[in-house]
């Protein structure tokens, strides 16, 4: 049996990458370090980076020089960036470091949101399918706001969760390679 990570790297919420970076390891978490507001990365951080005035720093996060946990910061009007966490490994090598990556921007609070809403559209549509068999030709009305329901409440945020994956991916390679220079 496939664990929840294969089919969430198939839906495109989590990605893995690696990259080989011409630095060692202390230099590379230093600058990453210094790079990033030491916070932990929890619940209700997003909260606190909201309503933050310090605009110098982009990410935040824990780092060590064997691994960091980081994210981007939220900012208002942010629409998905900061839900990504990236956790990685660093491993020394012989012409530098070799840098591990796991973006994942799934949150098990979006998990249960996401089987309440389709728990509630498989019941709104039971019961237009319902309304249809018996002869309730107003039923037909309902169809539309449906389907506008799922996009709402199901597929913008599937949408979001990717764009945050991807955008954030691309956003910490540049990252590393600039802090590697």
């Amino acid at each position: 049996m496939k664990s929840l990570d294969y089919y969430l790297e198939r839906a495109g919420i989590i990605s893995n990458f690696t990259l080989e970076l011409p630095i060692n390891a202390y230099d590379f978490a230093s600058r990453l370090g210094n790079a990033s507001r030491y916070s932990t990365i929890g619940f209700f951080s997003d909260f606190e980076d909201v309503f933050s005035s310090d605009y110098r720093t982009l990410v935040k996060g824990l780092v060590t020089d064997r691994q960091f946990k980081i994210k981007h910061q939220a900012r208002l009007l942010d629409f998905g960036k900061h839900t990504a966490i990236a956790t990685g490994h660093i491993q020394p090598t012989d012409y530098g470091i070799k840098v591990s990556v796991k973006m994942n921007s799934f949150k098990i609070i979006l998990f249960i949101y996401m089987i309440i809403a389709t728990a509630y559209f498989i019941i709104a549509a039971l019961s237009v399918l319902i309304g249809l068999i018996y002869g309730d030709v107003m039923s037909i009305i309902f169809l539309p706001f449906l389907f506008l329901f799922v996009t709402i409440t199901i597929i913008l945020p599937y949408l979001l969760l990717c764009n945050s994956t991807r955008t954030m991916q691309a956003f910490f390679k540049k990252q590393f390679q600039y802090l590697s220079q």
